[in-house]
């Protein structure tokens, strides 16, 4: 999965940790949808920039509506 770096780390933030409850390769198992699934590969993963703000990506949260 990519790592995304638009520019450089901003000294005003820190990432949030939180522990998530699937990682990303078995998020498909979970029931997203087809779409969802497809666009998994583009999905960001690892250290991360985004507008200056640093974000660490590792498990994620999966929340399903039954």
């Amino acid at each position: 999965m990519p790592s995304v770096q638009d520019g450089p780390i901003s000294p005003l933030f820190v990432p949030l940790p939180f522990r998530g409850n699937v990682t990303l390769s078995d998020l498909p198992g979970v029931g997203p949808s087809e779409e969802m699934s497809a666009a998994l590969e583009h999905a960001p993963s690892g250290a991360c920039v985004a507008w200056g703000i640093p974000f660490e990506i590792g498990d994620v949260v999966a929340i399903k509506d039954d």
